[in-house]
């Protein structure tokens, strides 16, 4: 079972022990209460920093689907803007058509001496 309080003197006890340990004089008992510290620390601090990892989860799979999102919407806008290209390489098309067409006419016009109607 974790016990969640850390106080003062299982810090104080922690320190003392990691001193000891640094001085190469700490015994077998005193190492296992060391470790028996050391992961009471360890499992505050995981009880401490889960929620927000989870946030953290959340947010990157809210971020994965914001960009999923917005590919598929620069696929449909990529698609549109391909169609718009086509839209006005026939409008231009079809424009010069109608002024070869209307050049044609006034020719005719000329051609018969008679005055191109206007409008």
């Amino acid at each position: 079972m974790i016990d969640p309080a850390w106080d003062d003197a299982k810090q104080q006890r922690l320190n003392a022990l990691r001193a000891r340990e640094e001085a190469g004089v700490l015994t077998l008992a005193e190492q296992a209460e060391l470790d028996n510290l050391l992961t009471m620390l360890d499992d505050r601090e995981w009880q401490q920093l889960q929620p927000a990892l989870e946030r953290m989860e959340q947010e990157q799979a809210a971020t994965v689907a914001a960009i999923a999102r917005l590919e598929a919407t620069r696929d449909d806008l990529t698609e549109v803007a391909s169609r718009q290209r086509q839209l006005l390489i026939r409008a231009r098309a079809q424009l010069r058509e109608l002024l070869a067409a209307h050049r044609a006419l006034q020719a005719d016009y000329r051609r018969l001496n008679i005055d191109a109607p206007t409008g």
